[in-house]
């Protein structure tokens, strides 16, 4: 390619530059598409005009060639969003994955497109959603509300990325206490310890979980009983400390913990 200099990128962000840009994308070397697209990523806004064909490379199959157009989808901001959403909507999976890199580095202004799907019908589409509002770093009334219904999605995997966000987003989801709390009697062990680990970084925000906390030092399942009991601590107030007393004056060993099973 002519004109395409290692500086280029700095110079021009418009006009024949960028279009070569564009047409690396293309190219059969893994190398200059990788480097065409952390180019564009590099032009942040200016380069608007390569939203299509940064798109259609999240759909790489190189990896990082997919992970450079997802972060440079994320530097052009919010123009990307409306592209970024249907991707998410109709993209293959390594394609959904990377537009939900873009959406979270984004950031807020991506907030109601991720909100919408979370909606979605496709399980796949919610559980990328639900995960990447944990990345945006917002704990507005709305995002808090997406994810507290998302604790009862019919499909186990959204409940846990659900329940995994929430607790990332911690002591500001406050409101997902009873949510988080029934998630506790979950039928799938992996769920359970989602749930236990969401309300201790909660810390005193989960009081209102304490009976269900203390009911889960009995769960069958020995890391749901652990964070169990490590949400207990972090809650830390008088009753909170006063389960997990009476709990441990109690319990003497594990039954089903040896020398070639440790905690």
């Amino acid at each position: 390619m002519k004109g395409i200099g290692p500086n280029a990128c700095r110079e021009v962000a418009t006009g024949d530059a960028l279009s070569e840009w564009i047409s690396l994308l293309q190219a059969p070397d893994t190398g200059r598409r990788r480097r065409a697209a952390d180019a564009l990523g590099r032009l942040g806004p200016k380069a608007e005009g390569a939203i299509p064909a940064l798109t259609a490379a999240l759909d790489d199959a190189v990896e990082t060639v997919g992970l450079n157009a997802a972060y440079a989808l994320g530097a052009i901001g919010a123009p990307a969003i409306p592209a970024l959403a249907l991707t998410l909507r109709n993209g293959s999976d390594c394609a959904r994955h990377h537009a939900s890199i873009a959406l979270g580095v984004i950031g807020r202004s991506a907030v109601p497109a991720l909100i919408e799907a979370a909606q979605a019908e496709d399980p796949r589409i919610r559980a990328a959603a639900v995960d990447t509002l944990a990345e945006v770093e917002t704990a507005s009334p709305e995002v808090i509300s997406t994810l507290t219904q998302a604790l009862g999605d019919e499909v186990d995997w959204v409940r846990r990325h659900a329940a995994d966000t929430l607790g990332n987003i911690g002591p500001a989801a406050g409101a997902a206490t009873l949510g988080l709390a029934n998630l506790l009697k979950d039928e799938k062990p992996y769920v359970r310890i989602n749930a236990a680990t969401a309300l201790g970084k909660l810390g005193p925000a989960a009081e209102d979980a304490i009976p269900a906390l203390t009911e889960a030092l009995l769960d069958s399942d020995r890391y749901t009983r652990g964070f169990a009991a490590l949400a207990l601590r972090r809650i830390g107030t008088i009753e909170a400390n006063a389960s997990l007393l009476n709990f441990l004056m109690t319990t003497r060993w594990c039954p089903i913990t040896d020398v070639k099973t440790p905690y």
